[in-house]
Order: C-alpha cells, then structure tokens, then sequence
C-alpha cells in the first residue's frame, strides 16, 4: 500500500514537470508595426496590431493623439489619430507603451511637421479704400493653392473652418516657375468697404494632394476722407496719333501721377480695367522709389497718350498726393473705347463675360505690372 502511493506520487510528479499550466499559460505580447508616421495634418491616423495571450494596457502621455482604445484582452488593432495639425518646422513624436503581465512593447508615433509640406505665404500688403495688393510666395512643396478673403467675422474662426471655407472655393491655382506672384483683390472683382478688417485666407497644396497650414493674414482698407487728395481724369479727343485727355488737380492735391495705356487688344484692355486699384497704385509707388518719377504739379494739364491708327481702347488713371505726404484713397481713372460706341450692348456683353472669368479664375497679374510699369508716365 505504501509502495503504491510512492509510484503514484512519483509518477503525478513526473507528469507535472513536463506539461504547461492550462490555467495559467505564459504570458507573450507583440506589437507590430513598432513604427507609425502621421501625415501633418489633423485627424492623420494608422493602425498598429496588439497580439497578446492575456489582458493588455496601453499608456502614453502625449495630448495630441487619440487611441481607439487603451486596453484589451488578446489580438486587437489600436487606431492611432492625429488630434491637431503639427503646426511646426520639426517632426513631433512620443512613445505608446504596451504592457501585458511583466511583458512590456513600445510604438513609436511621429508626426511631420506642416512646413516639411505646402506652405504659402502674403506679403508686401498695401491698401486703398476699395482694394487690397500683395505678393503670394510658396514653398518648393507648393504644387497648387487656393486664397480668398474673408470678412471680420473669420477673426475668430478655427483653422480648421478656415480650411473648409477655402476648400469649399473651386478654383485651384498652379504654382508657376516663379517663387512668387503679384495678385490683389478689391474693386471690379470683389466688393470691398472702406476702413474695413479682412482676413487673407491661403491653403497650399503638394504634389500628392496634401495641404499645408492654413495662413491668414489682416488688412484694414484705407478710410474716405474730405482731405484726401485727388484728380479728376475727363476725356477730351483723340486723333489717329494719340489719345487726348484733361486732368484736373483736386483742392487737396499738390502733385500726381499718371498711368495712361492704349491699345487694340480687348484682353489686355480688360485685364488692365479689372486690376484692382491698390496694385496700380503699389507699382506706381514701386517706380517713384526708384526714382522714375515725374510729378504733374500744375491745376490743370492736357495728357496726351500715343495712339496706334488701330487702337480702340484708352486707359487713363491719375494717382495724387497732399503737402503733407498721404495718397489717394482710391485712383482716379477714366476710360475711351470706340467699339463701344459702334455696339454699346454687344460691348457691355463682352466686358460682363470677361469680368465673370477674371472673377471665377483670379488673374496672375505678373504681366499686367509690367505693362503698367512700361506706361506709367515718367
């Protein structure tokens, strides 16, 4: 009886050894990928893959991702959410520790930085009472972008809304050779107010369809004021040689500038008449630091414009200052077209036609600078 109870000691001893604990079996944990890149911007996410024989948790302490979940029992995918843009030059990243009994695996999360990708910037901003002018320069990552202005009310809006705003817009405008572009808003194109807050709004595209951070920048249009000076720009005559025209000096003015342009090519004409007045107005000033300047002074003056025999459009725009340095708040311009006098409505057409396409697809008015620059009066 005893001997029995020895072997069957023994032998229950022997089993044991060889044999795991189906209660308790051993603990193993892995996760995979080990490393997670999120794109820039908000709500960017990945996945990574819990695989565990028991009950597992996860800890981390960055406030900028969301994790779909922080514990679990078994195999589960753990979604990994980007709760912000990364509005920085550098790659943010933090660690998710996942813990199961005494087994311990990490993930990495990084996120790239919103300058690493499109970025688009307003500069050299000079405003009129009825127009904005400023330059748009881009990032080498800028494949495309859409910019608009929005009213006082967008002061407070996320960028988030700001970005629905601009991708709600349909035009997208390619990036061209250069690093930079001139564009204005204001006058034929948009109604703009004087003494008026507005938000130039930008979001820049790359090459794979990604946007970079949202820009927005402030202006004020300039106030109507009684002592603002000006010019009155009255149509005279013309001859096969040249166009006629009479400027008057306005009681505040004691100089001004001219801009006087003729030519046969209606695109060019309406180009120029759709140019809001704050970008004539900010080259005129440009040439006159660079000292191609020859101020008119006099009450009243004859302008005479050279004519093609075949020109059909005249542009003339006057830009005054004060004794005591302050301009326009608006230029004072006028215009002559013959054609229009032969179809007055056929014309009106034309120029309502033309005007609509320069609002839906604004210009690059790179060329029109030039050409104003060529005709400004020196």
């Amino acid at each position: 009886m005893i001997l029995l109870t020895v072997l069957g000691s023994l032998t229950f001893t022997a089993c044991g050894g060889d044999d795991p604990d189906p209660v308790n079996p051993e603990v193993t944990l892995s996760v995979t990928p080990t490393d997670i890149s999120l794109m820039a911007t908000q709500g960017a996410s990945a996945s990574f893959t819990v695989s565990a024989t028991h009950t597992w948790v996860i800890s981390c302490d960055a406030d900028w991702i969301n994790l779909s979940s922080k514990s679990g029992n078994g195999n589960s995918s753990v979604t990994v959410t980007a709760l912000g843009d990364n509005k920085s030059a550098i790659e943010r990243s933090t660690t998710i520790i996942v813990t199961s009994g005494d087994k311990t695996q990490t993930v990495t999360v990084k996120q790239l930085p919103m300058y690493q990708n499109a970025v688009i910037n307003f500069t050299n901003i000079y405003t009129m009472c009825n127009s904005a002018a400023f330059d748009i320069e881009y990032s080498d990552k800028v494949a495309s972008f859409k910019y608009g202005f929005l009213s006082a009310e967008a002061n407070g809006w996320s960028d988030t809304r700001i970005a629905e705003a601009l991708e709600g817009m349909t035009t997208r405008y390619p990036r061209n050779d250069r690093q930079s572009i001139k564009a204005a808003v204001g006058n034929v194109l948009e109604e703009l107010s004087p003494n008026t807050d507005y938000y130039l709004c930008a979001l820049a595209y790359d090459e794979n369809g990604q946007r970079g951070p949202v820009t927005k920048v402030k202006f004020v249009t300039s106030a109507h004021s009684a002592s603002r000076p000006s010019v009155s720009v009255i149509y005279n005559a013309f001859t096969s040689s040249y166009w006629d025209w009479k400027l008057v000096k306005g009681v505040h003015a004691s100089n001004y500038y001219t801009l006087g342009y003729s030519t046969n090519d209606l695109d060019d004409f309406v180009n120029l008449l759709a140019t809001p007045d704050a970008l004539i107005a900010r080259t005129i000033l440009d040439e006159i630091a660079k000292g191609n300047d020859n101020p008119v002074e006099a009450d009243q003056v004859s302008y005479r414009i050279p004519r093609n025999t075949s020109d059909q459009y005249c542009y003339c725009a006057a830009f005054a200052k004060n004794s005591n340095g302050k301009w326009s708040c608006q230029l004072d311009k006028n215009i002559m077209d013959l054609s229009y006098s032969a179809s007055p409505v056929l014309m009106k057409n034309v120029f309502d036609d033309r005007i609509k396409a320069l609002k839906d697809k604004r210009m690059d008015y790179n060329e029109v600078v030039e050409k104003i620059k060529e005709n400004f009066r020196r």
